[in-house]
């Protein structure tokens, strides 16, 4: 029989303890081969990471076409800031994140 994971300091109490105790479970308890186990195990991750992964690249592609506008407003407020212009700095500071709001960036 095999040591279980907390006999050789696995599964411990993080999320990636957490599924390696899950990853057991149904080796061990279930009696499915290890094989079984880490395909499933990979087929599930990549269906929760998928959805995350589109929205992130929608997000990259949001902010790269708003890029110079960003830009140019992120340099209007460093300009001021470093004038000493507090007043403008502020100012350039909400002109930027109205855009953002605006932009749904």
């Amino acid at each position: 029989t095999e040591p279980a994971f907390t006999e050789i300091g696995l599964g411990h109490a993080w999320p990636s303890g957490w599924l390696q105790t899950l990853m057991e479970f149904f080796h061990i308890d279930m009696g499915f081969e290890w094989w079984q186990v880490i395909g499933t195990t990979t087929l599930c991750m990549r269906f929760i990471v998928f959805p995350i992964v589109v929205i992130a690249q929608k997000n990259m592609i949001t902010i790269n076409n708003h890029q110079p506008q960003i830009q140019k407003l992120q340099i209007q407020q460093q300009m001021c800031a470093s004038k000493g212009d507090t007043a403008g700095a502020m100012f350039a500071m909400k002109a930027l994140n109205s855009y953002f709001e605006a932009n749904n960036c």
